[in-house]
């Protein structure tokens, strides 16, 4: 997980400062990593629970965000309907992956 997971940062961090795609990045990338990491953790038994796992996992995030004073109350609700679904994608994604013998490649 260690060296994997370091050359998924690298490349976020490269898609998102050097390339400039911003929007890309942060509205599908770090959704379906966070969808990973949610599954990965919680270790839900079936995929549609695993789907419900990482849209919660994001809709939390994005929730935080707005509590904190980091982000508006409008733009976390035109963010949702593109965040959201991209978490539930990762989580599923995982879950197939761990089921089939494979995982999620930012997490071995």
């Amino acid at each position: 997980m260690g060296l994997i997971g370091l050359v998924a940062l690298g490349i976020f961090g490269y898609s998102l400062l050097v390339l400039g795609l911003y929007g890309f990045t942060l509205f599908v990338i770090l959704p379906i990593l966070l969808g990973c990491l949610a599954s990965w953790v919680i270790q839900p038994p079936t995929a549609l629970r695993a789907s419900a796992v990482g849209a919660v996992a994001v809709a939390a995030g994005i929730t935080a965000f707005v509590g904190a004073g980091l982000e508006g109350f409008i733009c976390a609700v035109m963010s949702m309907p593109l965040s959201i679904p991209m978490g539930a994608v990762g989580a599923g994604w995982f879950f197939g992956g761990e089921h089939r013998g494979s995982r999620c490649p930012t997490w071995r």
